[in-house]
């Protein structure tokens, strides 16, 4: 019977599961996001990212009239490189006599360890990201971070959506700044409220654990690098769901062993990631 109960809504757990890793993930809210539920994508396939077009400003001339210029977008290929995969086994008993909470006990902590990874694979990204490092001096930790935003300007990257994400070290030496704004985020995603901790020089910023304690790196959002998830499509069975939802994909998979007398729940999906402008990235150390 519990089993019948589990497999009969195995879309609604894996809504939930969607919704719970949203609340969980940091970096990839923080990235340009590309999600979809496919049937034909395999690891190592590749999908072309768009990149904004750029045009440019003529003075009008009434004798000559406009000049008109064409919209040319280019992309970018990102490579599906990873099958993020969390599969439990639920033997009979354990859903007979212990399984209380399908949520609690199994979707959070599989969406939870999904989660990591994601952040993990998104600081990999911004760590390997090309250009220099930039020091955080710990006696002046604000000016250093808008020293280091400076390249940005540099670069004329555009003053709207800088964000910092700051590992445990460098957030501790802005908390203590009485230059840092403290903000209420009160209407983000969950994981972003609470890794908020104020704005400095126009960016704001996030304390994340994932990064380096000694780490920060300053990007704009939505431009400087792609996040992509895909979900594998349901395959047409009543034990399978695939959904998306802002900007991430999931497929979850429920079914019973009759060789082992269990059930397995799968939760799965695909993802890559790619730079998009290395120079709308600055990445930040201290100074020891």
């Amino acid at each position: 019977m519990a089993n019948t109960l589990i497999t009969q809504q195995v879309g609604p757990v894996c809504a939930q599961a969607l919704g719970l890793l949203h609340t969980q993930v940091i970096l990839p809210n923080l990235l340009r996001r590309d999600v979809s539920v496919s049937g034909n994508i395999a690891v190592g396939d590749t999908v072309n990212i768009r990149k904004h077009a750029t045009l440019t400003v003529n003075k009008f001339d009434r004798a000559t009239g406009i000049v008109t210029q064409d919209v040319v977008e280019s992309s970018i290929p990102v490579q599906i490189s990873d099958v993020y995969d969390v599969s439990v086994a639920l033997p009979a008993e354990m859903l007979t006599t212990d399984l209380t909470s399908f949520g609690d006990q199994v979707t959070l902590p599989a969406t939870v360890a999904i989660a990591q990874a994601m952040e993990a694979q998104c600081v990999a990204l911004l760590k390997g990201a090309p250009g220099t490092v930039h020091d955080v001096i710990k006696a002046t930790p604000v000016q250093s971070i808008i020293d280091a935003m400076a390249k940005l300007n540099q670069n004329m990257v555009p003053l709207g959506g800088r964000v910092i994400v700051a590992g445990t070290t460098v957030a501790a030496l802005l908390k203590q700044s009485e230059n840092l704004l403290r903000v209420d985020a009160s209407g983000s995603t969950g994981a972003l409220r609470d890794a908020t901790i104020g704005r400095v020089a126009g960016a704001t910023v996030y304390e994340n654990p994932y990064v380096a304690a000694d780490e920060a790196f300053i990007f704009t959002e939505n431009d400087a690098a792609v996040f992509l998830s895909r979900a594998l499509d349901s395959m047409g069975t009543s034990f399978s769901s695939s959904q998306t939802f802002e900007g991430l994909a999931i497929r979850t998979v429920v079914d019973y062993d009759i060789t082992k007398k269990q059930t397995v729940a799968s939760f799965d999906t695909f993802v890559g990631s790619a730079i998009l402008e290395p120079k709308r990235i600055v990445k930040c150390k201290v100074k020891p």
